[in-house]
């Protein structure tokens, strides 16, 4: 930091990793470019109605999740955790699987685990279980994959990414088949400008422009994320990696789903929390103290306008 290095990467590198510390050095917006925007519109991959399982403790990523996945017409099944996933495979079908990696009581791994387990003995149908994952930890990928899993997503959702990983899977259809709204970009940079702490442009483009959607995970993220933020402090006092690093985890995503800056400075706290560097992570706590409560505000303040 004091030379000014916005990121690092460990050797050997990943083509996705280098991309996302590409973009987040020079503060692109993929979701918020109305370029993009005009490409999603045409090539957004659709499947038939299927029977998704979420698996994700965050109320904000369920909300945006669900509220895509609705929007392509599927039906979304919720699961909090990894023990509810395993149980809700048991006692319903689904075509296919979203399993976040970390989640209390049993993370995405070891409820895949078990899943497989399962359809190795034959109880249940073989279905793909795509990993839901921030990827900050170098080799999160591989273990997804070595646990059972057939691909994975990056968090924060982002539409197209989403849709294209699921339709590898299905017979694709024609979109007007299904009546899915096209994407909008109605929402220019002078209607909707970047606030200090937080881009109400990258939610919307994360919604699919979708005013409603967007509002929803905003207030879901005001619901359960300030809590989150106090729990954090305790458990780094604690020293309990466990949680310190999950409730870090959840952080990060919750406010790169919102475009926040900020989400760089939970991100290498959940980096020392992983690593048990206590020390460094009482110092990124604080920094991140310095905009934390200033999102929160910044959030009710639209949500109110």
């Amino acid at each position: 930091e004091e030379l000014s290095i916005s990121s690092y990467l460990t050797k050997p590198i990943k083509q996705s990793d280098l991309f996302d510390a590409i973009i987040a050095a020079i503060n692109i917006d993929l979701n918020g470019a109305d370029v993009v925007g005009s490409v999603l519109a045409d090539s957004i991959p659709m499947t038939r109605p299927l029977k998704i399982l979420l698996a994700e403790d965050s109320l904000a990523n369920q909300k945006l999740a669900v509220g895509l996945l609705s929007k392509w017409k599927h039906h979304v099944t919720v699961a909090n955790n990894g023990l509810e996933a395993v149980d809700a495979v048991q006692s319903g079908t689904f075509d296919i699987v979203l399993m976040d990696v970390q989640m209390p009581k049993l993370d995405g791994l070891g409820a895949t685990q078990e899943i497989r387990a399962l359809q190795g003995q034959q109880q249940i149908p073989e279905f793909p279980i795509v990993a839901m994952t921030a990827h900050a930890m170098k080799g999160d990928r591989e273990r997804c994959l070595e646990a059972g899993m057939d691909e994975y997503v990056s968090k924060p959702v982002r539409p197209h990414e989403l849709a294209r990983i699921i339709a590898k899977f299905f017979e694709p259809v024609s979109p007007s088949n299904l009546s899915v709204p096209a994407i909008s970009n109605s929402h220019s940079e002078s209607e909707a400008p970047m606030d200090e702490f937080f881009s109400w442009q990258a939610l919307l483009k994360n919604t699919l422009d979708d005013e409603e959607l967007a509002r929803d995970v905003a207030d879901a993220f005001l619901q359960e994320t300030p809590n989150i933020y106090k729990q954090l402090k305790q458990a780094i006092q604690d020293q309990d990696a466990t949680l310190a690093n999950r409730y870090a985890h959840t952080i990060k995503g919750s406010l790169r789903t919102l475009g926040a800056p900020s989400s760089e400075v939970a991100a290498r706290l959940e980096v020392a929390t992983h690593e048990e560097n206590w020390e460094q992570s009482e110092i990124e706590y604080a920094k991140l103290g310095e905009s934390f409560p200033q999102v929160v505000e910044a959030v009710k303040s639209k949500l109110n306008s």
